[in-house]
């Protein structure tokens, strides 16, 4: 409750300019059909990945604005890796989710660099705001401390705040 009294105080501040970041896997191997038109003979589903499996999650990540909408998305795909074996050799090459820490912050940067570019035409363009990044809490994010540490060291968080357009993060 504490919690969600914060987020509301802090949705009402004109002096807040408010950015929720959220990702969710996409899993395009769970979208087989299992009814469908197809040729005679033929099945409508040829082939598709095996869904039982994480590994081909694609992640994709959104940044929103309750007055501007969608600030800004990215999609990251797996990638196919393959790992050296205890013998030195190497294995087969399978698919691997590619949504990690240092995604994250490039993400973020990458949002970051939106906001610069496209500052004139948001909503908090000269009115002095702090952005406020809500993300949740998984754990791959970090601790909230070293997030906002790793964040205001990112190229477009310094930029926004040297140029003034916001005034912290």
């Amino acid at each position: 409750m504490k919690m969600s009294k914060r987020l509301l105080d802090n949705y009402c501040n004109p002096s807040y300019y408010l950015v929720f970041i959220d990702e969710m896997p996409f899993m395009p191997a769970g979208m087989t059909t299992s009814k469908g038109w197809a040729p005679s003979g033929k099945h409508a589903t040829v082939s598709s990945a095996p869904y039982s499996k994480t590994a081909y999650r694609t992640q994709v990540a959104s940044s929103v604005h309750h007055e501007d909408g969608l600030l800004f998305a990215d999609v990251y795909p797996p990638t196919k890796q393959s790992h050296k074996r205890k013998d030195g050799t190497d294995t087969n090459p399978s698919y691997h989710p590619h949504w990690t820490k240092e995604k994250i912050f490039e993400y973020i940067n990458n949002m970051l660099k939106y906001l610069y570019d496209n500052h004139e035409s948001l909503s908090f363009h000269s009115k002095n705001k702090s952005l406020l990044l809500l993300l949740d809490s998984a754990s791959e994010h970090g601790t909230r401390h070293s997030i906002k540490e790793q964040i205001c060291g990112l190229e477009y968080a310094k930029k926004l705040i040297d140029e003034s357009i916001l005034t912290d993060l």
